[in-house]
């Protein structure tokens, strides 16, 4: 039992909680993290709060017990709050990250094939890219070409005019190059290797399996993924290129009947993430961490000082006796 001496002071036992306390930080925070996927702001809001009460609930355990005035009272507080101490513990354990966090690692073989897999979905929508627009750009420059010559209605030739497209063989291959390079050239390029280098970072982490970096990670894949979507897009709705057909049933002339861009996007979720986010099971590993971390943070009430005086109640009258106990 600690001594009354030691108010004040930080002892091994304040010391012993407080490393209970910062465990039960790390591990809820990295279980949150997993849970939500990544979302950094509102996984250390949960944690702040739920480690806040915890550290309350110690104080006020400690307090009571401690307590010099209508014991009796105070005894039942002390009572009433560990069982909400041990209700609270068990509830943020099973559903507040901890044993999730648990789970997922005891996964994390199956869980990282996941990245791999997302990642190569983003180099598939990349590849389909360059095989769309290259077919597009040759498809284009055949057309042109196929009108000198050749009758072409007027839709033809102001999109011609438009682009100063002259009706020979040089002035149209200088049009297929600078959409190839508007569409598949430096710009691109180096868009591609910035994905690569945070590709090969995403895959070091993975590898490595970093669990403070893990979900980041997976919440990346997801943004990179959002992002390239966008860029293949707006790149691909940036430039006129037209298909060229000859209208045989019409007016006999060719015509520009579309002109080809496309949507480029993933479908369906990513696995990673939300294999993450999803993982159920149990851990004993968990179980045993739960415990051990509880107990250090109980340890500091465990080894408070208890009165050992009889509280003065509101009927007790002062009459120079003294109070036996």
């Amino acid at each position: 039992m600690a001594n009354t001496d030691k108010k004040g002071k930080i002892t091994i036992a304040n010391i012993i909680a407080m490393v209970g306390i910062c465990l039960l930080a790390i591990y809820s925070y990295m279980g949150n993290s997993y849970l939500s996927g990544g979302e950094t702001g509102a996984d250390i809001i949960i944690t702040a709060l739920l480690v806040g009460f915890t550290a309350f609930l110690l104080w006020f355990l400690i307090k009571a017990k401690g307590a010099e005035n209508n014991v009796k009272r105070w005894q039942k507080l002390e009572i009433g709050t560990l069982v909400v101490y041990i209700i609270f513990a068990i509830c943020t354990s099973l559903f507040g990250g901890i044993m999730h966090y648990f789970v997922v690692n005891d996964n994390k073989e199956e869980i990282e094939r996941y990245a791999a897999e997302d990642l190569a979905r983003i180099d598939s929508l990349i590849e389909r890219y360059r095989t769309y627009e290259s077919a597009a750009i040759e498809n284009s420059v055949m057309g042109l070409k196929s009108t000198i010559g050749n009758r072409y209605d007027e839709t033809l030739r102001e999109f011609m005019e438009e682009k100063s497209i002259g009706r020979n063989n040089a002035s149209i291959d200088l049009f297929g190059d600078l959409c190839k390079t508007w569409l598949l050239g430096d710009d691109f390029d180096a868009i591609i290797e910035n994905y690569n280098n945070e590709k090969e970072n995403i895959n070091i982490v993975v590898s490595n399996w970093n669990t403070m970096l893990i979900a980041p990670k997976a919440k990346q894949i997801s943004k990179i993924a959002e992002e390239m979507e966008g860029i293949l897009t707006e790149r691909s709705e940036g430039i006129k290129l037209p298909y060229i057909d000859y209208d045989e049933s019409g007016t006999g002339k060719y015509t520009i009947t579309h002109y080809q861009n496309k949507k480029f996007k993933i479908e369906g979720d990513f696995k990673f993430k939300k294999a993450i986010m999803e993982a159920e099971g149990f851990s004993m590993a968990a179980l045993f961490m739960v415990i051990l971390i509880h107990l250090l943070i109980l340890f500091n009430y465990i080894v408070a000082y208890r009165t050992a005086t009889i509280g003065v109640g509101k009927n007790y009258e002062e009459d120079g006796g003294i109070i036996l106990y």
